[in-house]
């Protein structure tokens, strides 16, 4: 990390106008050394002659340095000049994910249910949620398990159900998936799949592949939502950039994640990443007794954990568990008012709200 902010801080010193450096920067730790470039990134005259996503850039980087020097007012006022800019980029699907993810659900009533055990079968663990709720920790902490192979961020269960359903049903879905996970046969039989949004297919997924484990990854709705505004997402999570359309995504994945758990207790973990980071010897030891493996005091320790993380946790992953995070969006309650108005219709996150 040390070597890659050198590198960046030496690419703005021959030009001071590459913008994907300053927000990389931004999301660092700082130390003296970093006034110039942070100067730079503040001057009237970075903003001339950029085309808007050079300026969306600037703009996050901005909200992150004045965050961190708890300049909350100002870092919210570059959040939503950020956002509404990238608005007028990328138009947001809210919309359809939210139609997408109610008509899986009709998808899932009408296929016959499975709960046997499978033994010799192998192991597929999707870890769901949100983006910023905590997942990565999560995979972090599994994948310490030697038997595991993450497979990452990849997106290969949608594609097996299309395939499935090009076929007329008439190949084995399990069989589509366990082809595209490309773990050769002498390999281990446990993966994660962390592709966030299989929570729409949950239901699916517990219906229809053997030895399947789901852990929902969820916490308090306002911080979920203000990490989505102020991460940036360079691709996809287009309803990232409206504090409405968060609050209507996050609603509805809650809901539809409520009721696969009445329907498929036994496959879905309930991972609350508040009470994780509060007390993560209970938490941890309770999801590795559901996932009935054998206990081992290194998944304390999920920051040594060497594997390649390509997510926007990158940085913040290689730190101890920690709480810090917690209650963070009362900073900025002004700016999360249009979110706070969507949930406060809903009598379950008013224990947030107040």
């Amino acid at each position: 990390m040390q070597e890659a902010k050198l590198t960046m801080q030496n690419s703005l010193a021959i030009n001071p106008h590459l913008t994907d450096a300053y927000l990389s920067l931004s999301t660092m730790k700082e130390s003296d050394k970093d006034q110039k470039w942070q100067n730079q990134l503040f001057s009237e005259s970075l903003l001339n002659k950029k085309n808007k996503t050079e300026l969306v850039n600037i703009l996050f980087a901005r909200a992150n340095i004045l965050h961190k020097k708890n300049k909350y007012k100002e870092s919210s006022e570059n959040l939503l000049k950020a956002n509404n800019l990238k608005l007028s980029i990328y138009k947001s699907e809210a919309n359809i994910l939210i139609r997408k993810t109610n008509k899986l659900k009709i998808s899932s009533n009408n296929l016959k249910k499975n709960f046997q055990e499978f033994p010799n079968d192998p192991i597929s663990i999707f870890i769901v949620g949100l983006p910023r709720c905590g997942s990565t920790l999560v995979e972090s902490i599994i994948s310490l398990n030697s038997q595991v192979i993450d497979l990452g961020e990849v997106n290969i269960f949608e594609e097996s159900y299309r395939e499935y359903k090009r076929s007329d049903k008439k190949v084995n879905l399990a069989e589509i998936y366990n082809n595209k996970k490309r773990i050769p046969n002498n390999k281990s039989k446990i993966t994660t799949n962390k592709w966030l949004f299989n929570y729409q297919y949950a239901g699916i997924i517990s219906s229809a592949i053997p030895n399947a484990k789901i852990i929902h990854c969820h916490r308090n709705p306002l911080d979920n939502i203000l990490s989505i505004y102020r991460a940036h997402f360079h691709t996809g999570n287009s309803f990232s950039s409206s504090l409405i359309d968060c609050a209507e995504v996050y609603s509805n994945q809650d809901e539809i994640m409520t009721a696969y758990k009445q329907e498929f207790r036994s496959h879905i973990y309930d991972l609350n990443y508040d009470e994780l980071v509060t007390n993560p010897s209970k938490e941890i030891k309770s999801l590795i007794k559901w996932l009935n493996w054998e206990w081992n005091d290194t998944y304390l320790s999920p920051h040594l954990n060497k594997r390649s993380v390509f997510t926007r946790s990158n940085v913040e992953i290689r730190s101890p568990i920690n709480s810090k995070s917690l209650g963070g969006w009362k900073n900025y309650k002004d700016m999360l008012e249009p979110a706070i108005t969507i949930l406060s219709k809903t009598d379950k996150y008013q224990k947030y709200i107040n």
